[in-house]
């Protein structure tokens, strides 16, 4: 119940998608065989009450045999929701106190994957370099292609880089090039593609197992793809994500820029200038991948988000997307507006009108049962 209670409140609104998060690194959300379902029961202390009662409520779940992700894509599906399974590419590690989150995870049982950066010191993070990484985590999306999905995404919008210096990078570079990139300024554009090249045929590697998974339970089609990227066509290319490759390939069927300012700042204002979008629009225009923007920070006013949709939508955007919506369903003004806010004709009225204020909706109460709400009860 308190799973559903989660996605009620998009029931009959214009949202279209749930992008529900399914692991991030070697931690699931799901009972897996390849992964670590969320218990914490290898913690000794929690640092936080949220993440006890979080250990708690997936090892009751467990003893109980409830999948909770199956519940949640069940009542997804029975509200009308496309149901897409997320996963965070990087989050095989994290600093403290969230270090216990990974404790005797795959970071730990296999340093020789963790990244290098051009001194050779490793640095805290596992890299896609490594083929066994890349393996443990397509084994991830094989079990979840198992579920009656909708889509899969992968959030290449936290703890980036999942490339550095690897000795597997920096090897091939040389065989290709002659030259070591460490001496190289990393801009070089010969070694930005090298890294490119991995993640294109990672997500190469995804699109097939997809397409495996499809035939051999008769589905129509693979589950799409969503990917979840960084603010600009540099910022992405420099981190060795390839978007005009994985467009032009149809290695990706949503493209999601995350914010248009540098650096992954949740806090930042997204997207106040729309020319800010133009390269991602003229990307997919006129090809099968979907372009949604991402706009944050997660507590905005109503007229921010009326202002800036319609700026959008103005601009040739026609999808959105909220990182964290459950920050923002209170059922305030903002909540009434954004649950909205695919309603384009009323924010061309709007702005046409002058962009006034936007109003409470609001019904006071008379009387609850018995008591009538006219009498004041101090104390």
């Amino acid at each position: 119940d308190a799973i559903r209670r989660e996605l009620e409140p998009y029931r009959d609104t214009d949202f279209s998608r749930m992008y529900w998060e399914a692991g991030m690194g070697d931690v699931t959300y799901f009972p897996s065989r390849v992964g670590s379902l969320l218990t914490f029961e290898w913690m000794e202390d929690h640092y936080r009450m949220q993440d006890r009662i979080v250990g708690q409520t997936y090892a009751d779940f467990q003893a109980k045999g409830v999948d909770p992700f199956r519940v949640a894509l069940d009542y997804c599906h029975e509200i009308g929701l496309e149901f897409h399974a997320a996963y965070r590419v990087a989050g095989f590690y994290f600093p403290a106190p969230e270090d216990e989150w990974n404790s005797g995870g795959l970071y730990h049982r296999r340093p020789e994957w963790r990244g290098r950066d051009r001194q050779g010191r490793a640095t805290p993070r596992l890299s896609y370099a490594f083929p066994g990484v890349r393996e443990f985590v397509l084994g991830l999306f094989r079990e979840l292609a198992g579920y009656p999905l909708d889509g899969v995404c992968l959030l290449y919008n936290r703890r980036l880089p999942v490339l550095e210096y690897e000795a597997p990078l920096v090897a091939g570079f040389m065989r290709r090039h002659g030259v070591d990139p460490r001496t190289l300024a990393e801009s070089d554009p010969r070694w930005l593609a090298h890294k490119a090249g991995v993640l294109t045929d990672f997500m190469r590697a995804l699109q097939a197992l997809l397409r495996d998974e499809s035939q051999r339970q008769n589905r129509a089609k693979p589950l799409p793809v969503t990917v979840v990227v960084v603010s600009s066509e540099q910022e992405n290319y420099s981190y060795g994500l390839d978007l005009k490759t994985w467009v032009a390939e149809a290695l990706i069927d949503t493209l999601v820029p995350y914010s248009s300012e540098t650096g992954i700042n949740s806090n930042l204002t997204s997207w106040e200038d729309p020319r800010a979008a133009d390269y991602f629009i003229r990307l997919t225009r006129d090809t099968g991948c979907k372009l949604a923007l991402n706009l944050m920070p997660r507590q905005i006013t109503p007229e921010d988000y009326k202002r800036r949709a319609h700026a959008l939508y103005e601009a040739g955007v026609d999808h959105l997307y909220f990182w964290d919506t459950h920050h923002r369903n209170f059922f305030d003004r903002s909540w009434t507006t954004l649950s909205r806010l695919g309603h384009k004709e009323e924010l061309a009225a709007w702005a046409a009108r002058g962009r006034p204020p936007v109003a409470r909706t609001e019904m006071k109460l008379s009387k609850i049962e018995d008591w009538d709400l006219s009498y004041g009860t101090p104390g």
